[in-house]
């Protein structure tokens, strides 16, 4: 986040998402940082603090090693304090570091600023916020703040906002209407993003071209292998629409029936669906061809916990 020009005041500001949605423990199932995983608040910040103190959390609730440094180092746990002690100020330096996050890399237009200032954007809002209610925060909502955008709510949308913004706008705009369904700050939008966020793992994908892309975005081969395990969950449906360590589970138990070496084609055409989960693709293959990618590739299916913190 320093790379990208975050301070730290903003990463303590936008680690506060925690506030919303579930994590998964090897030994307690999935666990929740607060006691209300479905309302955006600044009880985040008050949770850590008070295991912190105490060393005492909520039943169905859990706590991460990241969280703890919040409090471990001197300069973040000033921040901590105040939005654990001030929700009005958490939502507003908030609001700000998350507009920057989703601006991050968008050309500035003159002209366009604010859905408010277009009819179009108010009623393509407002359908946005209709659809994420009725969904009543549930996983369409999650999978919105996990950073998915193949979500079920979206696609009936992609055509009707054609002439009106792009499809990255789109994704941002939901993002924010996600927000505010539960019941978080309400963060300012900027139009303009001419795409959304490059694909970096499309079907068949190879890793020289996987690792362009990555490195293009200041990442690195860990981030390569981490964001692959999501990949899995995408293309091939491991974790059955949740985030966790499938992928890597699946890649590295040696029940593969076909091998897909990179430049050596997919296979036939008409391989059935029931083959193609078992057969590797490019990537998977180079994942596990190259030493140090295949022992995070191991290290993954062996600690869920791990990916998850490399992860977050």
């Amino acid at each position: 986040f320093n790379r990208m020009g975050f301070s730290d005041g903003e990463l303590v500001a936008l680690m506060g998402m925690r506030t919303v949605g579930w994590f998964a423990s090897e030994d307690e199932g999935d666990q929740s940082w607060t006691d209300s995983p479905l309302k955006f608040d600044n009880s985040y910040f008050k949770t850590v603090l008070h295991v912190e103190n105490t060393g005492d959390i909520g039943p169905g609730q859990g706590i991460l090693a990241s969280d703890l440094q919040l409090v471990d180092d001197p300069l973040l746990c000033l921040h901590t304090k105040c939005y654990a002690a001030d929700q009005a100020v958490f939502f507003e330096d908030f609001a700000a570091a998350f507009n920057k996050l989703q601006e991050a890399g968008m050309p500035r237009q003159v002209g366009q600023r604010n859905q408010a200032l277009d009819p179009g954007y108010k009623e393509m809002y407002a359908e946005l916020r209709a659809a994420i209610t009725k969904e009543k925060a549930g996983p369409a909502t999650l999978g919105l703040m996990l950073g998915s955008t193949e979500v079920p709510l979206l696609q009936p949308l992609h055509e009707r906002a054609k002439g009106l913004m792009s499809r990255g706008d789109l994704e941002a705009l939901a993002v924010v209407a996600a927000l505010e369904a539960l019941q978080g700050p309400r963060v300012p939008w900027q139009s303009g993003r001419q795409r959304s966020v490059p694909e970096l793992f499309p079907k068949q994908a190879e890793l020289a071209t996987v690792r362009a892309k990555a490195r293009a975005l200041g990442l690195g081969d860990r981030d390569v292998v981490v964001l692959a395990g999501l990949a899995g969950i995408a293309h091939r449906g491991h974790g059955r629409g949740r985030v966790t360590n499938g992928y890597f589970v699946w890649l590295t138990s040696g029940t593969h029936d076909f091998c897909a070496l990179p430049g050596a084609g997919g296979g036939s055409d008409d391989q059935s669906a029931e083959t193609e989960d078992q057969v590797l693709s490019p990537l998977d293959s180079a994942l596990l061809a190259e030493a140090p990618l295949r022992t995070r590739c191991f290290l993954y299916a062996e600690s869920q916990l791990s990916f998850f913190r490399d992860l977050a």
